[in-house]
Formats: structure tokens, C-alpha cells, sequence
């Protein structure tokens, strides 16, 4: 599931989703469009949102086979997203934590850094927002 709260200040958030999967190219993509489930928005479209899991809004992204990457983009206002598994899925690993441990005498101090994995730039959207079936780059 994917779930964000309510703004604190301003338009409640909406989200635009693509999912891309497969094992090999061409691969798949899934769209989704969800408003907050009290939004203001209600004539774009967009499908609405439910509160669960302790959170405003939430909609459930059903997993399929070679999952390459999800993408968000929110509008109307700024989001923190929250990825929840269901029935004991796990998350695939998102990056590396690197740790240090040195020690002078009897001091001892351990440094740990997050190191993400690459992620595509904003401009790979033009691509993925493009529809033509025989052009992939041709909307």
C-alpha cells in the first residue's frame, strides 16, 4: 500500500503513480491516480483514496512479476509517502548502509551512512508519460 496524510497547510495532496515491471524489455507499465479522500479535486478523474492503516490516505498497488521501479509525483501539494507491505511482504533493498567503527584507547565511535541505489532523473518522465504504442517517444 501507498499512504500519505493529509497537509498540514494548504491543498491536501493527490498522487499520479506509474509502475514499471517485466523481466525484459518491453517491459509493462501501470498507472494510477489517487486523490486525498477529502479532497478538493474531485472532477480530475482521479480515483479516491481511504484512510487506513493509521493514515489519511492509502491505495493498494497489487505486485506483479519482475517489479523494475514505482514512481510518484504529487500534486497540489508536497507528500510524505509511506510504503507499507501487507501479509509479510518485504520491500526489495533501496540501498547500501555502510558502517564504520574506529576506536582510540578505550573510545569507540562507529559512523553509518545510507548509500541509495541510482535512480532515474526527472527527465527519464518524459518516456514513461509518452502513450504511442508504436513510438515510444511520440504522445
Amino acid at each position: 500500500e501507498l499512504c500519505w496524510d493529509d497537509a498540514t497547510t494548504g491543498d491536501n495532496p493527490s498522487v499520479y503513480v506509474t509502475y514499471i515491471h517485466g523481466s525484459a524489455s518491453p517491459y509493462t507499465m501501470n498507472k494510477y491516480a489517487y486523490n486525498s479522500a477529502s479532497t478538493l479535486y474531485s472532477s480530475n478523474g482521479f480515483t479516491s483514496s481511504a484512510p487506513a492503516d493509521g493514515y489519511s490516505n492509502c491505495f493498494t498497488i497489487t505486485a506483479k512479476t519482475g517489479p523494475q521501479f514505482i514512481r510518484v509525483r504529487p500534486t497540489y501539494n508536497d507528500l510524505a509517502l509511506h510504503v507499507v507491505p501487507k501479509n509479510g511482504a518485504t520491500l526489495p533493498s533501496q540501498g547500501y548502509v555502510i558502517t564504520s567503527t574506529g576506536s582510540v584507547n578505550e573510545i569507540k565511535k562507529t559512523i553509518q551512512v545510507i548509500k541509495t541505489k541510482p535512480f532515474l532523473p526527472s527527465e527519464f518522465d518524459f518516456a514513461i508519460f509518452s502513450t504511442g504504442a508504436d513510438n515510444p517517444l511520440q504522445n
